[in-house]
């Protein structure tokens, strides 16, 4: 039973593959790898922790591109909120969510200043980001918030 589970999968996966190509316009790609090839699919279907460490290892290796692209951003009007919506189309595995929470703070031009993907809505999580923010605003002399705008204002 756990075979065929996994063989319905590889075909589930090759069919995703194949729309993608048709979608895309290609004519010629290469072939989705065999089942038992152990150099490409190798019959195992990828899990949420591997997933969950590939998207880390990736922002990761970016950070620091990301970050200053970020930083530039002002931020005298704050919008702070947790976000449950996107993350649903962000993708999964089997029905189980690889992130289940954001965070995301826009400024006054509804440009996103700060996120972070959380395992909870707790705030302890972005505590460090929100200060953060406000230190890198003061030392580059640029104006700290002002205004705050959340869902939560008591764990503030």
């Amino acid at each position: 039973m756990v075979s065929e589970i996994q063989h319905r999968h590889h075909a589930d996966i090759e069919l995703m593959y194949l729309a993608a190509v048709n979608s895309y316009g290609q004519r010629k790609c290469k072939p989705f790898s065999s089942f038992k090839n152990t150099r490409q699919y190798a019959g195992l279907p990828p899990s949420v922790p591997y997933l969950r460490a590939l998207f880390t290892d990736y922002v990761s290796a970016h950070r620091l591109y990301f970050e200053r692209d970020i930083a530039s951003l002002p931020l005298t009007i704050a919008k702070a909120d947790h976000t449950f919506d996107f993350l649903k189309y962000m993708g999964g595995l089997k029905g189980e969510r690889i992130f289940s929470a954001a965070y995301t703070i826009l400024n006054e031009f509804e440009e996103v200043r700060g996120h972070s993907l959380t395992p909870t809505k707790s705030l302890f999580y972005v505590e460090d980001m929100l200060k953060l923010i406000n230190e890198g605003l003061a030392a580059s002399n640029d104006p700290v918030t002002q205004v705050l705008y959340t869902d939560s204002p008591q764990g503030m």
